[in-house]
């Protein structure tokens, strides 16, 4: 079972279902009926991923597709030990952005997002749950100068998605067109949503990081954090109970799930499979903060 194994409207159904929607909200968006909806959830999806609910439903979902994109995350990110990881560096690189032949805009229309976002969506594989054009669209109200891209003969090579979430900043997709890797772009991307974050008065930026990508954020000076979630309420203190050693960063208990980040001082992929293996419904991520 992977995520192509999954027909088109299946995973819109699931992208949406993981984004918190009833049945109701996505029947309209869909535009079909509520029976509809229902049908494909009990009849197809459920039996499909071998799940009896929705928020089980959702966990395999979220396995599925971020499994599926690793297979398609931009290989600038596979350059990251050879990046110079201080502030200094991170600088330079965005000013020498011209030099490159690059220019580095923020998005400022709507039709702007939507020829960006199908860019990142094109590199990328497919777009997450969380990070949809709808959700950026919301974001031009709010905060349009976090949602950066880079242009090179008037065609667009790259791009970061980011957006303001209660008191931080949300790191969404950074993609990168193939022609135009292994020239930092990536980086500078990152340095100026950095910039224009700290011209928001906003110093903390998160980010959910694929594997493939996480020494990349490692070497821009953002630190590792362990994310795990558990589609059952009330399940917080088993769940800290299998923690031995890091200090507890945040914990919740919302919409069905219980919540535990971790402050590791490095990766633990150890730590990350114990948890898979203790809770085989949980969904776990590394989670990287930066303060600027």
């Amino acid at each position: 079972m992977n995520y192509h194994s999954l027909t088109g409207q299946q995973r819109r159904i699931l992208e949406l279902l993981a984004a918190g929607k009833t049945n109701k909200e996505i029947a309209a968006i869909l535009h079909i009926s509520e029976n509809t909806v229902e049908y494909h959830l009990v009849k197809r999806i459920y039996p499909l991923l071998q799940v009896r609910n929705r928020s089980a439903a959702a966990s395999v979902y979220f396995k599925l597709a971020t499994k599926a994109l690793r297979k398609s995350v931009v290989d600038t990110h596979q350059r990251a030990s050879t990046i110079d990881p201080s502030a200094a560096n991170v600088e330079r690189r965005r000013k020498e952005m011209p030099s490159m032949n690059f220019t580095l805009k923020s998005v400022e229309s709507e039709d702007e997002l939507k020829q960006v976002y199908a860019f990142a969506t094109a590199v990328l594989g497919l777009p997450t749950a969380k990070h949809t054009l709808a959700y950026y669209d919301e974001q031009l109200d709010i905060a349009p100068q976090l949602m950066v891209y880079a242009l090179r003969q008037s065609l667009i090579v790259g791009c970061g998605l980011a957006s303001i979430e209660a008191d931080h900043v949300l790191v969404g997709p950074v993609a990168v067109a193939e022609s135009a890797r292994r020239m930092g772009l990536g980086t500078a991307l990152l340095a100026e949503i950095e910039r224009q974050a700290s011209a928001l008065g906003q110093h903390t930026l998160i980010l959910g990081a694929l594997e493939e990508a996480e020494n990349f954020y490692l070497h821009c000076g953002y630190q590792p954090h362990l994310f795990v979630q558990y589609p059952e309420p009330a399940y917080v203190s088993q769940l800290k109970a299998l923690n031995q050693h890091y200090a507890v960063a945040w914990e919740a208990q919302e919409d069905g799930w219980s919540k535990l980040m971790l402050r590791t001082p490095k990766i633990d992929k150890a730590l990350q499979a114990s948890y898979e293996r203790q809770f085989p419904n949980c969904a776990t991520q590394t989670v990287f903060i930066k303060t600027i």
